[in-house]
């Protein structure tokens, strides 16, 4: 039961995107080992996809102080286009927007230094560098008629 307990939470804030965390103490080592190790089999090989980041609570603070300080504007461009205008003094780096596409195979990301991922219709775009302002442009792909 705590093993499918600790698997269903990586599963959870990999697919909404969530942190969660995790403190315990095994009541009885018999018992929990073998669920402390499938739980860190399943965060390595979900980190190994890229669906989730395991680091120190620290580190997480660290970035939600950041985001919650990232100044964020978002101009709709035409035909699925978008505009998106980042800045924070701290730094931008991991910091991550989500704009909708729909049902889209192609689009074009401008503005370098920008990880994008398209999740069910959704673009998630993360900054990889640390520059403290950046600006994205987004453009869906307009299929021929």
């Amino acid at each position: 039961m705590v093993k499918q307990w600790m698997e269903d939470l990586v599963g959870f804030a990999a697919d909404e995107k969530t942190i969660r965390m995790i403190y315990t103490h095994p009541s009885d080592p018999r018992f929990c080992l073998g669920a402390i190790r499938a739980f860190e089999e399943k965060v390595s090989s979900e980190q190994q996809k890229g669906r989730i980041t395991m680091a120190p609570m620290s580190w997480y603070a660290d970035f939600l102080s950041r985001s919650a300080k990232t100044s964020c504007q978002v101009k709709r461009l035409g035909a699925g286009g978008y505009l998106i205008d980042l800045e924070n003094s701290a730094g931008l780096k991991d910091i991550t927007v989500a704009v909708y596409l729909g049902d889209v195979a192609e689009y074009a990301v401008r503005g370098g230094d920008t990880k994008s991922v398209l999740e069910e219709g959704w673009l998630y775009l993360t900054i990889t560098s640390d520059q403290q302002k950046k600006r994205v442009e987004v453009q869906r792909a307009v299929p021929p008629n």
